[in-house]
């Protein structure tokens, strides 16, 4: 009876070390799941900063162009020139040009 009890606390002592190697390996991945956790959130938040940025960008280029677009227009009004609007290649290009950082915008948004 020594032997068989001997074997049983050899096989207790063997499962219980090998349950605290598993737990060791558990502490082990569950601090690196969170240091990845905790890298793949700042680095969404970096990108949602620069997201935030080129749209601030964006926003501040179409509202210089609109302004040059309307300052251009009112002073052809302002004038009292006989200006056609059809032969001038300017104001074409900036219609053109309005329309094309409308349509960016709007796109950029979705």
């Amino acid at each position: 009876m020594d032997k068989k009890e001997y074997s049983f606390h050899d096989d207790v002592k063997e499962t219980i070390k090998d349950h605290e190697e598993r737990i060791r390996d558990l502490e082990i991945f569950k601090h690196e799941f969170k240091f990845q956790l905790s890298n793949i959130e700042k680095n969404q938040s970096d990108l949602k900063t620069t997201v935030l940025e080129m749209g601030s960008e964006q926003s501040k280029n179409f509202k210089l162009i609109l302004e040059k677009f309307f300052n251009i227009t009112d002073e052809a009004v302002n004038a009292k020139k006989e200006i056609t609007l059809i032969d001038r290649k300017e104001v074409w290009g900036l219609i053109t040009l309005v329309v094309g950082m409308v349509l960016t915008y709007l796109l950029n948004l979705k």
